[in-house]
């Protein structure tokens, strides 16, 4: 018995090993640009293995690559057999490689698949079950047959053409370089802030107030933020000379805060397109000689202050060029992240299991004559979710543009309130094919279930697959019903 054990612990130690470090891949369009730069025809979106389907196209595509082994009326049947199948796969793969242009002094897979496609009768076949044999192929060479069909299938089936896709190996992006301690621990006080970003010569004129500069603070905590609330307000009066001594004691105190203000504001490229309280900061720390105060704490009158103003501010900002050090500013929330952020704190528990328990009710696509209804049993749900006490309104977002209709998913849209408070949520809806499954250090295992037993008659979600969207109905019914506007 413990040997049996120990058998299932390895397998699963072995999936688990197979889940978390297997080559991932994710799916692109193919075009006219890129097929050359495909090597291998089992890339290609119709050769992948489908579920719950003998794949009859793949042993038909492992045949014809191993040509070789069969004579040459063996091999067209093959070929006229993938054509025949009617598949979308098929249908993909056949004008893939005899519909595109293929440039064969790549000598790889792929071009030979499509010279094997080309040479035993791929675009007969194309004209004998896609263009119902409307080109006579009598009495004509193949390459003129093989034009001759080339644009009438590209005129006549080229939108499904454009849905054509390959598999690429998923490359994950870089992940930006942790944050210093110090500059995390100062975003956490901000709740304001979506992230915290280094300031360079690129984003300076996306900062709006020197507030967002992460090292100040607006509770005034550091004579730093003293110093620069008062620069900022127009309700103390203040002389020239008093704003050139608290000028020159900001750039004299040399603080973290300090630095990241004069260096900022000072010896960025700042571009002045509408006004605002940072390129009001940087106005006032240049005019009222900041420069010359900077030539004075930092560079210890290393430039000569008797030359000519833009001569004398070029060199210090050439010399201080090298001094800059790395500050950080708050990029702020959106207001749609605002408003999602207080929704997110309302408890809505209650509202999502009544919702939940609507799908589950009429989740059984049987009820309604089989998955080809499904949209029945969509329309019953929003039906009861409109009648609970509550509710404002709901809409689902058919006008969406998905990869696959069925079996896929929908997202069921609610407005209700709670405390005041106008809740936006969102359920992702499954329709159809799901196993169900447990979870192994963080990755998904399925049950192992027999394909009678799958879920493909079932409309189900989850509590975890739901969220907060303001103006998700909104923005639905905008795409829905787009405003047209009228040229007079």
């Amino acid at each position: 018995m413990k040997q049996h054990y120990t058998h299932i612990v390895l397998i699963l130690l072995v999936f688990c090993h197979q889940k978390a470090f297997g080559q991932k891949y994710v799916q692109d369009y193919i075009t006219d640009e890129n097929i050359n730069t495909f090597t291998d025809w089992r890339d290609l979106g119709g050769a992948r293995k489908l579920r719950m389907n003998k794949n009859w196209h793949l042993s038909l595509m492992k045949k014809i690559d191993h040509y070789e082994k069969y004579d040459s009326t063996e091999i067209v049947k093959f070929i006229d057999s993938l054509a025949s199948l009617n598949m979308n796969e098929t249908f993909h793969f056949l004008t893939d490689l005899c519909c595109r242009y293929i440039d064969y002094r790549n000598k790889n897979e792929m071009t030979r698949m499509a010279w094997i496609l080309n040479h035993y009768g791929g675009p007969q076949a194309l004209n004998k079950y896609y263009l119902k044999d409307s080109i006579q192929t009598q009495s004509k060479d193949l390459y003129t047959i093989h034009a001759e069909v080339y644009n009438a299938m590209r005129d006549k089936y080229g939108r499904m053409m454009e849905s054509s896709v390959y598999l690429k190996k998923y490359i994950p992006p870089i992940p930006p370089p942790p944050l210093p301690k110090e500059v995390a621990k100062q975003l956490s006080y901000r709740i304001e802030c979506d992230s915290a970003l280094l300031i360079n010569d690129n984003n300076v004129n996306d900062i709006m107030s020197p507030w967002q500069i992460l090292s100040l603070n607006r509770q005034l905590k550091t004579r730093t933020d003293s110093i620069v609330a008062i620069l900022l307000d127009p309700l103390i009066s203040k002389d020239s000379m008093q704003m050139i001594q608290l000028v020159d004691e900001l750039i004299e105190l040399k603080t973290d805060a300090s630095n990241c203000v004069v260096f900022t504001m000072l010896f960025r490229p700042i571009v002045i397109h509408d006004l605002n309280y940072f390129n009001q900061l940087s106005g006032t720390l240049s005019f009222y000689r900041g420069y010359y105060a900077v030539n004075k704490h930092y560079m210890n009158y290393q430039v000569d202050t008797t030359l000519e103003y833009y001569d004398f501010t070029s060199k210090v900002y050439l010399l201080m060029q090298t001094k800059i050090t790395e500050c950080y500013y708050c990029k702020p929330k959106t207001s749609k992240q605002m408003v999602k952020m207080r929704m997110d704190k309302v408890n809505v528990s209650k509202m999502d299991r009544k919702i939940l328990n609507i799908i589950e009710r009429h989740g059984n696509l049987r009820k309604f004559g089989g998955f080809q209804n499904y949209h029945l049993a969509l329309d019953t749900i929003l039906k009861d979710v409109l009648k609970l006490e509550g509710i404002e309104d709901a809409t689902y977002d058919y006008c969406r543009t998905k990869i696959c209709i069925y079996p896929g998913y929908t997202i069921l849209g609610v407005r209700f309130t709670i405390d005041s408070i106008t809740i936006d949520r969102c359920y992702h809806i499954q329709l159809g094919y799901s196993n169900s499954s447990f979870f192994v250090f963080g990755y998904s295992i399925p049950f192992i279930r027999k394909p009678e037993k799958l879920r493909g008659n079932e409309l189900f979600s989850r509590k975890e697959w739901a969220y907060c969207d303001p103006n998700f109905i909104e923005e639905e019914r905008e795409i829905c019903n787009p405003q047209i506007e009228i040229e007079e």
